[in-house]
Order: structure tokens, then C-alpha cells, then sequence
């Protein structure tokens, strides 16, 4: 499973094992030293010495490392028989997520030196900063939605290959949700999931909060500005194409 961070891949990944009775690894080039984002995007380490040295994690069914698709023509060489799962979440979303998952506001004009030496790992400041990744962006909202379409071409680049898992589908029906990706990417279903769905395998975000005021007007604006025509091709509509009046 490969995508952004907070896209619901971690309880997306265990429920799939839970109803497919099947192993699960997950995040664990995170707990690396150091980290496998730096050894991958940083170091240029092959995606197959990492597997060499960590084969337990890689030998399980069920595989989630987010970042993965960053490095997908290695991932395919790998794993050439692999099943692939892309997860998506609407960016504004998505981004909040993130930003409230680190205790951030989303109405700076930049983010503090503090601010960035205080996130609870180091690998959040490599995605807050976006240059291992080859990401460049004026602020932390600009560099975090540059991060959202980078990721989303290459989904484009490798969709047919890729099954794509929309974060709303999943909040929406969870049970049919997993059912459905589990038939396609040839697993039985043998549990019923049900009485899991509601465990809250994640930190939850303040969802009460309008986008505008969580982000302010100015980077609300740029987020759709810079992920709009991802956004639409996604199925996900602008509130306002005229934001800055």
C-alpha cells in the first residue's frame, strides 16, 4: 500500500489482514537508523538492499510503506508478481490531517525552526521540507501540496497496475470497502469485519473546523490553485474558485 500520509492506510491495512486473516507490516523502514526515507531518497541506497537486509517485513502478505511510491520502478522490480494498492484522500483534507496530526496550524505564512525540530520524528521533517523527494516548495502548504500532486502522477504514471482506494469510499462503507479490495487483489474474505470498524487505529484530527478556517484564505487558495485540475480528475471540487476575491 503506497500513497500520502494520513489517507486512513494504517486501519485500511489492518482491516484488510483482519478480514483476509493475512500478515501485515507496516512503517517500518520508520523505525530505521537511520530512517529508510533517508537511506532511499537521501543515501540513493537500492530498494533492494533494504528488502535484502529486512526480509521478515517484506515477506508479509499485506505491506504498507507509504513513501514506496516514490521509488515505484523499484518497487515493480522487486516485487514484479505484487499487487499494488494506491491510497487518496482529498488534499485539503489530507493536508489538514497531517498538519493536525503534528500539532501544526494551517494559517502560516511559514513554519519556525522550533517548530520543525520538534516533530515526533525525523522522517515528518523530510515531508515538511519536501527536498529529498525532490520537492520544492516557498512554504510548508506550497511544499505539502506539491508533495500531494507528485504522489498523484505517480499514481498516474503506474494506475494500471495500481488499485486505487479513495479515502471517502472507505470512510462511506468500510466493510464493502475492504471486501471489494480484498476480491481484487485475490484475497478470501473469512472474517467479518463489522464489530472492527469503528477502532480508531489513528490519532483523530479535528474534523469540526471549516477548511477555510483551519487554513485561512490565502492557503486554502493555494492548495486548490496548485492540486485543482489532480482534484477534479479525482473527483474532488473546488469550494471556491475565487477564494482571493
Amino acid at each position: 500500500m503506497m500513497g500520502n500520509q494520513k489517507t486512513g492506510s494504517t486501519a485500511i491495512a489492518c482491516l484488510l489482514g483482519k478480514a483476509t486473516d493475512s500478515s501485515v507490516s507496516q512503517d517500518f523502514l520508520y523505525a530505521l537508523r537511520p530512517s529508510g526515507q533517508h537511506l532511499l531518497f537521501e543515501s540513493g541506497v537500492p530498494l533492494k538492499k533494504l528488502v535484502q537486509q529486512n526480509r521478515v517485513s517484506f515477506s508479509k502478505q499485506i505491506i504498507k510503506e507509504l513513501d514506496l511510491i516514490f521509488c515505484m520502478d523499484q518497487v515493480i522490480s522487486c516485487f514484479p508478481k505484487g499487487k499494488f494498492v494506491f491510497l487518496v484522500r482529498d488534499p485539503r483534507d489530507n493536508i489538514g490531517s497531517i498538519l493536525n496530526r503534528l500539532k501544526l496550524p494551517g494559517n502560516l505564512d511559514a513554519l519556525s525552526e522550533k517548530q520543525l525540530e520538534t516533530l515526533p520524528h525525523p522522517a515528518w521533517r523530510y515531508i515538511m521540507e519536501g527536498t529529498i523527494y525532490g520537492i520544492e516548495g516557498d512554504d510548508y502548504i506550497e511544499t505539502l501540496a506539491k508533495r500531494w500532486c507528485c504522489i498523484i502522477e505517480q499514481y498516474e504514471i503506474y494506475q494500471s497496475q495500481m488499485h486505487l482506494v479513495r479515502y471517502e469510499d472507505f470512510v462511506a462503507d468500510k466493510v464493502s470497502c475492504i471486501n471489494q479490495l480484498a476480491e481484487q487483489l485475490g484475497f478470501s474474505v473469512v472474517k467479518d469485519i463489522s464489530g472492527l470498524v469503528d477502532i480508531q487505529f489513528q490519532p483523530r484530527g479535528n474534523r469540526d473546523i471549516s477548511w477555510e478556517d483551519f487554513f485561512g484564505t490565502k492557503n486554502l487558495y493555494a492548495i486548490e490553485t496548485i492540486c485543482g485540475d489532480k482534484m477534479k480528475a479525482l473527483g474532488y471540487k473546488s469550494v471556491n474558485n475565487d477564494l482571493l476575491g
